[in-house]
């Protein structure tokens, strides 16, 4: 209880909710290409596609253990939008406005790719996109990316134009006021006696807030707070979004490099454009369609559709394989006994037999009775401890898990692996917590038996 005053909470990145303004800007993150036929992935920007005028960088602070091992890498997207703005051709090439020529290499890398059935994979507010309707309360799965193009009659064709439907929900800001009211006092907590002798100035330098501090200095920096938090309440909060949803629906389009971009819609049956096709010399000109859907998914189910499971397939290989290894680890245990409790009972009946009177020194695996069902010292302390350790790697495991975070799965698996939470890990756990008691015994088994 003591040490619980200085303890400081922090959300795991990802898993609290994003509220945007009407109007505001925000970036995708691309991904890396990977297929289900294959194993290895591909960095977006080593395939030939056009990189944003700032540079390329990774996106946010998003590394972390499992994403090192997945082989995830987030970057910066050439794909920006704005929040509850729709918007039809728009090039993703500045500011050259096309990729190319494409070189002998490009064509036989791109060509490669699309056989091997690889996908691009792009995220946006932690959500990673799809090609599917992730309304359809029919389908299965929803598979994440969507394929980088499609190969017909011989011929190689590129998905250089996306239409982006991006699902979002309404809010008035009542997440982003409660994180804000949570830094101002936290930041007001941290002012002792003196902020009412400093200007506001210096109250901001400090690292509070306009909301905190309301527009005086003459007060204290809490009353401030309140009267501000008043005014805010009185009025009317202004509509915010949140994004519950990234779906993208990819086509092929030839356009002339150098022309004005024209308006197309992939899945006219009256006007089916001309695809783009992959060869040596080709202008690539990438553009994209932005529309925004006003869903009433909330942002607590918006990973519900990507979570959803197929009917289910059964791993008997797996199966027979886990069978398998129980049975001769059994089996081996069984012969050690075996040879072991053979061994001692023959030394037994031998005694029987020359009738010695001295059959008070037992040996053999009969030692064990002794500190078997001896009660340790401080037996209530050792118990508290050893539970309470077993608990609380539980609870911290448990707890940073989450599905928001690319490579979070990753790594608390990888966590539980180490703190003993899986079968293996958990025997491994047990095995160095009864180390010294082992020890302890045997040392107490060689003195009586000497």
């Amino acid at each position: 209880i003591l040490l619980a005053s200085g303890v400081h909470s922090y959300y795991v990145p990802g898993t609290y909710p994003q509220e945007f303004y009407q109007g505001a800007s925000i970036s995708g993150q691309d991904n890396s290409l990977t297929s289900f036929e294959t194993d290895l992935p591909y960095e977006y920007y080593s395939m030939p596609f056009c990189q944003p005028p700032e540079g390329v960088h990774r996106a946010g602070n998003a590394a972390n253990l499992g994403t090192v091992i997945m082989g995830i890498k987030l970057l910066n997207s050439q794909y920006n939008f704005t929040i509850m703005k729709h918007e039809k051709g728009k090039n993703a090439c500045n500011p050259q406005g096309f990729y190319g020529p494409l070189t002998d290499k490009d064509v036989k890398k791109l060509k490669m790719l699309i056989s091997q059935k690889y996908r691009i994979n792009m995220v946006l507010d932690n959500l990673p996109i799809t090609a599917q309707d992730l309304l359809d309360k029919n389908q299965e799965f929803v598979r994440p990316g969507f394929e980088l193009g499609y190969q017909e009659d011989g011929k190689y064709y590129i998905f250089n134009h996306l239409q982006f439907n991006i699902l979002v929900h309404p809010t008035h800001g009542e997440y982003m006021r409660a994180r804000q009211g949570f830094r101002d006092a936290a930041v007001l907590d941290n002012i002792d006696a003196r902020r009412m002798l400093l200007s506001k100035k210096q109250l901001l330098a400090a690292g509070a807030s306009e909301a905190a501090l309301g527009g005086s200095s003459s007060g204290g920096g809490r009353q401030l707070a309140a009267d501000d938090a008043a005014k805010g309440a009185a009025a009317e909060p202004e509509k915010m979004y949140m994004i519950v949803g990234f779906e993208v629906s990819p086509c092929s389009i030839k356009r002339t490099a150098g022309k004005p971009i024209e308006d197309i819609v992939c899945d006219n049956i009256d006007r089916v454009p001309t695809p783009q096709e992959i060869k040596e010399g080709e202008k690539v000109m990438y553009t994209y369609d932005v529309y925004w859907e006003v869903s009433d998914i909330k942002w607590a189910s918006r990973w519900d559709s990507y979570l959803r499971m197929p009917g289910g397939k059964v791993h008997w290989f797996s199966i027979m394989n886990s069978v398998l290894i129980v049975l001769v680890m059994a089996t081996l245990v069984a012969m050690i006994l075996i040879r072991t409790v053979r061994r001692d009972l023959a030394k037994y009946e031998q005694l029987m037999v020359d009738g010695s009177s001295d059959m008070k020194d037992e040996a053999g695996w009969k030692l064990l009775t002794g500190d078997a069902f001896r009660a340790p010292t401080n037996g209530k302390s050792l118990a508290v401890h050893v539970s309470g350790l077993d608990n609380f790697a539980d609870e911290l495991v448990y707890g940073l898990d989450s599905g928001a975070g690319e490579g979070c799965m990753m790594q608390c698996n990888n966590a539980r692996l180490g703190w003993g939470l899986s079968w293996s890990g958990r025997a491994c756990q047990y095995l160095v917590v009864a180390l010294k008691p082992s020890v302890h015994s045997s040392r107490n088994g060689s003195t009586r038996s000497h």
